[in-house]
């Protein structure tokens, strides 16, 4: 029989699922820093309810095309907890855009994931084609107004920059010119005197 979690689980949103010691999360499209934080308050629900009679956390990846380091942390965390009550840890429908990813942190080595059919077919010889247009990018990257006050701000720092150059010239000139520089003396062992410069640099 399957039931649905509790009803004061943090993120209605993230459905949950449990039947037979199988519990089931479906993450979201986009698991960045805010799903990561819902996620890690839903894996603590399950094992407040769950952790007698959880055999087996499975993470359903089919709808998320995009996942980064929070993602990441909070993933390593579940497995952490998994560890602890000694539940074995699933990750399936792993999407391309989320393989990669833990292809580039060897994550893929440290999780359990399930194959995507159960007939998998035999790898091709010929190199695999990138489709870039798949490739999902953070919503930042296309946002103007992120683009206006990263524009804002160099203007404001090529500013900054302009107004000290010249005062910082003129000092650096000065330095150079030994306008900071002191004269000292001292006796040799025989009597004999000379006199040395002492640079100083003043601020």
């Amino acid at each position: 029989m399957m039931t649905s979690m509790p009803s004061n689980s943090p993120v209605p949103a993230m459905k949950t699922s449990f039947a037979n010691g199988v519990c089931t999360i479906s993450l979201p499209a986009m698991f960045a820093v805010n799903e990561a934080i819902d996620f890690q308050g839903v894996c603590r629900n399950i094992f407040n309810h769950h952790s007698n009679e959880l055999k087996q956390l499975t993470l359903d990846f089919s709808a998320t095309t995009f996942l980064d380091s929070s993602g990441l942390g909070s993933l390593v965390i579940c497995r952490r907890f998994c560890d602890k009550h000694q539940v074995e840890l699933l990750l399936q429908e792993v999407g391309p855009q989320v393989m990669l990813v833990l292809n580039m942190t060897d994550l893929d080595k440290v999780f359990t994931i399930a194959q995507q059919s159960s007939h998998p077919e035999r790898p091709s010889t010929r190199p695999r084609r990138i489709d870039h247009r798949a490739m999902s990018t953070h919503p930042s990257v296309n946002s103007k107004a992120k683009r206006a006050m990263d524009i804002v701000g160099s203007i404001i720092g090529l500013g900054v920059t302009a107004i000290l150059l010249c005062p910082l010239r003129s000092l650096f000139k000065l330095m150079i010119q030994g306008r900071f520089s002191s004269a000292k003396s001292a006796v040799l062992g025989w009597g004999g005197a000379f006199a040395f410069g002492n640079f100083a640099l003043w601020w």
